[in-house]
This record gives structure tokens, C-alpha cells and sequence, in this order.
């Protein structure tokens, strides 16, 4: 065979070799994909893998995006393309239990009403055309359970994995997790406690309301010696005055199952009775042993003044009556909040009444991550220095910060170790009555004997002396936040109890417990990257210039208050007959110097700036060569390097003929 034919044929082979090797990658590398984001943005966390491999019934996932009208907004049109994308990574992961459905709610159409009927929310395009914009997502689970997100706002983009994953294992529970509230915070009845609940007087505070609409809620009684296995969070409302037996319970469930919300406080203000002085009575240490045993500990007696932070209250009476700000009532707002937690990511403030200081414990190895934050202007202060009326400025006066920030509120995970090593601890001794009858001796003891037999017929759960799973603990070192009176006004509309928030305690405490009653796989996720990734040798030349630019600016500012003031001292000497009617040669001649000054001064302010531009300029030249030449120049050089070999083969072959 000749050379002709063959090299025909080999092209004859490649081009076959070509189409089989594409087709067979369509189909057998559907799915497959390289990810080479700094952040891994189109890649699944292991929670996320876990999560879907978890599911047992189909899920459906329908996002509703107008993609006609995303053409006048392009930040949400690339937005769009980033959430359709992730969605289809669920759903070619999910091993076919995830379908995604895609549907551009066209206006005034039967698309547009299925995404209002679904709850997803519109956003209009202009003010006259009555158009909306949809951009949200709908999921339907088994026995038609729907969860909704009604728009994905570009502010929460870091938390979109976990904002998908967690609707998807909220579609796949048959029932609303268990929370049991324990603790002295009257949450169940109000401030007025089970006296003005008989009443008629009493309702429940409204964050026991807000967690009700999303949660089966138990409320426990101080004494309470076990917590059962189907709880998923419990939440721990000021134990002040909790029974050794319930504090035993609380230990052994965060062992168990890990899950826990507690509010403690060094100085309780609701409820507190007035001690000597006219100060709070000295507080108790709320739970110290078990607040060691995860990791933990709070400055006994002393709360936390902040100078910057302090929330406006009125003081004095008449016409003394005033408004400052109170160093020990809080309101944390964006500095003081951490926003790499989904917690707290997107709280807009929450107010604390005297906080006390937590810190990580030394030589604790459990993770020890900050969620709310005072300012660098604060100090720790003893808890009489509240005394029973507010004194701001007594506190403002005695502040003395030291330039560090102290934890309000933290996240603890790992696994943990029980605060009672030797077992339950023993219950106190019961009174005797001395001058009870012997037949009511006889009586008691029976009916205690009674009493005993269901206790004795249920098996009592083993002693756990470290975690069983991995405990994910929120401690708050306050719990007056808990009331209504220091985040939300409640009003009566029509007979019916409306909440008017004005900071943002409720969504802390919801978030935290909806987060803490997820599964594990799902607590662990994390916020991610953003797609938007600016230049930042591009933004480095910008500041730099920009600095450069202010700097040349402040001087010829300053320049022209010299003049103007030089010029006023001369024209003040004319008035007062001090000088001639015209200016001096010399006086004409500093004049004539100082507005070349300021010419040159401006020039080179042009000169920066036009600086600023050619490096700019320049670096987007080379970004264009090394993105568009640098592929075409490598593909040169290869084929040059293989052209090279080949002559070097023939050359070698000719030799050897």
C-alpha cells in the first residue's frame, strides 16, 4: 500500500476514533465534571453526598426563574445559571432520587400563578408594567410535604448549598423534630408566671410562640430527672434553680444526643430579687460544672459594659428625664455578629440585657467558635454595679475598657465529657415529719412503695461518661433576650396577638434550634465561596492609585487655605488702611508663584490619575494574551514540538537506509 492510502486511511480511523470517544463521553461521563473554583463551588460537600444518599423517597425540586426577564437583570441571570447548575449536581448525584423541574414563570400566565400558589415570591421589574421577576424554588417530598424558598438572595449566596440541602433533608422527615424547653425563664406563662396564667392574665413569651409554628414543643418541669430519646434539641432557659437530678438529665442528653440550645446568665434581671444595697441578689453560678465538662466558662458574678453597643434607655424623672445609652443592655448589630455562621449569618441585631463573658475553657480540645461579639470598648463589671434601677451613667463612668472583645454567645463542637464521672449524683435526703401519725407514716410509705413500682418496671439508661456522638452545643451567656421586652412589641389586632419585632432575638433562637435539629451531615455544612471573583491585582492598582490620588488632593486643598487665608489677611490690612490701595510687587508676586503651584499640583493629579489607567490598561492586555494567545501559542508549540520529532524520525530512518 502506498503512502497516500495510508495516511488517508489513518485520518479515515481518527475522525471514527474522534465521534466514538465524544459519544461515549456523553454517556458514560454524564455528570462528570472537573472543578477548578477556588472555592470548590461546584463541588458537593460530603454532608451534602450523605444527605442524598440518605434519602428513601423521591424528591422533587422545582425552581421557578424567569429567565426572559433575567436578560435586563445580568446579576441574576448568572446567579440563575450557578443555582440550575447546583441542582442538577443533587439531582446526578442523588442516584436518581432527586428530579428537578425548571419553570420560567412567564407574566400573566398559568406558570406565573403556580409559582405565587407555590409561595415563591416576585420582585417587579418596573412600577408600571405590573411584570415580576421570580426566582425561588419549591420542594415536594413524600406525602406531598412542601418546603419553599421563596427567593434566592445573592446576600446568601455562601450558604446556598446548605440552604438546598437542608429543604431537601426537611422533605425526606415525616414529622416536626421535638424541643424541650427547661429552665426558670417563665417562656411558658410570661413574666407574671402560673399566678397570672390563673389569672387570665398570662400568655406564653413570643419566642415560645415563633418555635411552636415549627417545632413539637415540651416545656419540662425543674425536676425533671430524664429527657427523652425522641427529643432532638433541648433548650435550656436559665437553670438557676434546676434539681441535681435535672442537671444530671441535661448532662447525660448532651452526651446522648448533643443537641443543646442553653441560656445562662450572670445576672438574670427578670425575676431577680433586690438584695442588700438595692442590687440584684448575688447570683448563683448557673450550671459551672456542666459549662466545664463542654468546654466552657462563664465569669461568675460580673457582665459584660459595653460603651459602643449600648442601647438607649431613659433616666432620671421630670425634668432631669434624659436618654443615654446603657453600657450593659446591648444592641449587637453588624460588627458584633458573626457571619460565617448560618445561625447568625443574616441577623440584623440582637439585643442582650447584662451578659456575662464565656471564654474557652484551657486545655479544652473541643472547637470554640464566637457568635456574637462585644466591641473592643467594653470591660466586664460585677453585677451590683446594676443596682435595682438603671444607672447608665454611674456604669459609663466606672467603664474602664481594655481593648478586648468578650464572647456573648459561642458555638462548642466535639465530643464531650460528662460533668458527673462517678455517676448520677445522689439525691438530697427528704425531710422528715416528726409529728406525722403512724398510720400517715404507713400511708406515705405505701403510696411511695406505689409510686416506685412504674419507676422500678422501666430499665434506668446506662451512665455515659463522654459523647456517644459528636455534641453541637449553642451556649448564650444571657437570658433575658429571651423577653419579649427587649426585641419585639406585642400588640392586639382584632382579638389576635401580633408580634412587631425591633431586633432580631426571635430569628437567633429559631435559626439555632433549626439548625441544631438537623442531622449531623447537615450541621457541618458551612457557608462556601461566592462566584463573583474580582481581579484583585485590578482592585490592588485602584487603591493604591486611589490613596495616591487623596493624598495629591488633601495637598492642594490645603494649598488653597493658604491662599484664602493669605488673601484674607490682605484684604483685611486694605480695610484697616494698613497697606496701599494695591497689592505690593511682592505680595503680587507670592500670588502669582502660588497659583503655579497649584497648576502644577493639578497636573500631576492628571498625572495619576492617567497612571492609574495605563496600568490598568496594561494588565487587562496581558489577562487578554494569556487568556485568549496563551491556549492557540501552547497548541503552536506542541504541534511545532511533534513536527520536530517526526523530521528528527525520518532523518534517522534515512541514515540508517
Amino acid at each position: 500500500m502506498t503512502r497516500k492510502p495510508l495516511g488517508l486511511a489513518a485520518l479515515a480511523v481518527a475522525a471514527v476514533l474522534f465521534f466514538a470517544v465524544n459519544i461515549a463521553a456523553a454517556w458514560g461521563l454524564r455528570g462528570w465534571r472537573i472543578d477548578f473554583t477556588a472555592d470548590r463551588l461546584h463541588t458537593l460537600s460530603r454532608g451534602t453526598l450523605n444527605t442524598l444518599a440518605a434519602l428513601k423517597e423521591p424528591v422533587t425540586l422545582k425552581l421557578f426563574f424567569s429567565a426572559k426577564l433575567s436578560d435586563q437583570i445580568p446579576q441574576f441571570k448568572a446567579y440563575g445559571a450557578r443555582v440550575r447548575e447546583l441542582l442538577e449536581t443533587y439531582a446526578a448525584r442523588s442516584g436518581g432520587k432527586v428530579k428537578v423541574e425548571v419553570v420560567d414563570p412567564i407574566p400573566f400566565s398559568e406558570a406565573e400563578d403556580g409559582a405565587v400558589q407555590a409561595g415563591v415570591q416576585g420582585v417587579p421589574i418596573d412600577g408600571t408594567s405590573g411584570r415580576q421577576f421570580y426566582f425561588g424554588l419549591q420542594g415536594i417530598g413524600p406525602g406531598e410535604r412542601r418546603e419553599v424558598i421563596s427567593f434566592f438572595a445573592q446576600e446568601r449566596e455562601r450558604f446556598l448549598e446548605y440552604d438546598l440541602t437542608r429543604l431537601v433533608h426537611n422533605l425526606s422527615q415525616t414529622a416536626k423534630p421535638k424541643v424541650a424547653v427547661i429552665g426558670d425563664a417563665p417562656l411558658e406563662f410570661g413574666p407574671g408566671g402560673v399566678m397570672a396564667a390563673m389569672r387570665g392574665q398570662g400568655r406564653p413569651h413570643m419566642v415560645l410562640q415563633q418555635l411552636r409554628q415549627t417545632f413539637d414543643v415540651k416545656v419540662l418541669g425543674a425536676d425533671a430527672a430524664e429527657i427523652e430519646d425522641d427529643v432532638a434539641v433541648l433548650v435550656v432557659a436559665r437553670p438557676a434553680s434546676l434539681s441535681t437530678k435535672a442537671l444530671y438529665a441535661i448532662d447525660q442528653f448532651a452526651l446522648r444526643k448533643g443537641r443543646v440550645l442553653a441560656f445562662v446568665d450572670p445576672a438574670a434581671e427578670s425575676g431577680t430579687q433586690a438584695g442588700p444595697g438595692g442590687g440584684p441578689m448575688a447570683p448563683r453560678a448557673e450550671m459551672p460544672e456542666l459549662l466545664a465538662a463542654w468546654g466552657v466558662e462563664m465569669e461568675p458574678g460580673r457582665f459584660v459594659a459595653d460603651r459602643r453597643f449600648g442601647l438607649p434607655v431613659e433616666t432620671g424623672d421630670g425634668a432631669s428625664r434624659r436618654v443615654m445609652p446603657h453600657p450593659g443592655w446591648l444592641g449587637l448589630g453588624d460588627a458584633a455578629i458573626n457571619r460565617d455562621d448560618v445561625v447568625t449569618a443574616e441577623l440584623a441585631v440582637v439585643n442582650v440585657g447584662s451578659a456575662g463573658s464565656l471564654k474557652k475553657r484551657e486545655g479544652s480540645e473541643l472547637s470554640f467558635t464566637p457568635l456574637l461579639l462585644s466591641s473592643p470598648d467594653s470591660a466586664t463589671m460585677e453585677v451590683e454595679k446594676l443596682g435595682a434601677q438603671p444607672d447608665p451613667e454611674g456604669i459609663m463612668r466606672a467603664l474602664k475598657p481594655v481593648g478586648v472583645r468578650h464572647v456573648l454567645a459561642a458555638r462548642i463542637a466535639g465530643r464531650v465529657k460528662t460533668a458527673y464521672p462517678n455517676g448520677a449524683p445522689p439525691e438530697p435526703a427528704p425531710e422528715k415529719k416528726d409529728d406525722a401519725k403512724p398510720e400517715d407514716k404507713k400511708d406515705d410509705s405505701a403510696k411511695s412503695e406505689s409510686e416506685k413500682k412504674p419507676d422500678e418496671a422501666k430499665p434506668a439508661k446506662p451512665h455515659l461518661a463522654e459523647s456517644a456522638v459528636p455534641a453541637n452545643i449553642i451556649v448564650v451567656a444571657d437570658s433575658d433576650m429571651l423577653e419579649d421586652r427587649f426585641w419585639t412589641r406585642v400588640r392586639d389586632f382584632l382579638g389576635q396577638q401580633v408580634s412587631v419585632p425591633f431586633a432580631s432575638n426571635g430569628d437567633f433562637v429559631v435559626n439555632a434550634v433549626d439548625n441544631l435539629a438537623g442531622s449531623d451531615d447537615l450541621i457541618r455544612l458551612r457557608s462556601r465561596g461566592i462566584s463573583y471573583r474580582p481581579f484583585t491585582v485590578v482592585e490592588d492598582l485602584r487603591r493604591d492609585a486611589a490613596e495616591r490620588f487623596l493624598a495629591r488632593r488633601d495637598e492642594l486643598q490645603q494649598a488653597l487655605d493658604d491662599t484664602e487665608k493669605r488673601l484674607n489677611e490682605l484684604q483685611d490690612r486694605k480695610k484697616q488702611g494698613a497697606a496701599a490701595a494695591a497689592l505690593t510687587a511682592e505680595e503680587e508676586s507670592a500670588i502669582e508663584k502660588f497659583r503655579d503651584e497649584m497648576v502644577r499640583i493639578r497636573r500631576q493629579l492628571r498625572e495619576v490619575q492617567h497612571g492609574l489607567e495605563r496600568d490598568i490598561e496594561s494588565l487587562a492586555a496581558w489577562l487578554k494574551i494569556v487568556n485568549i494567545g496563551l491556549v492557540p501559542m501552547g497548541v503552536l508549540v506542541l504541534a511545532a514540538l511533534i513536527a520536530l520529532a517526526r523530521k528528527h524520525r525520518r532523518r534517522v530512518r534515512v541514515l540508517r537506509d
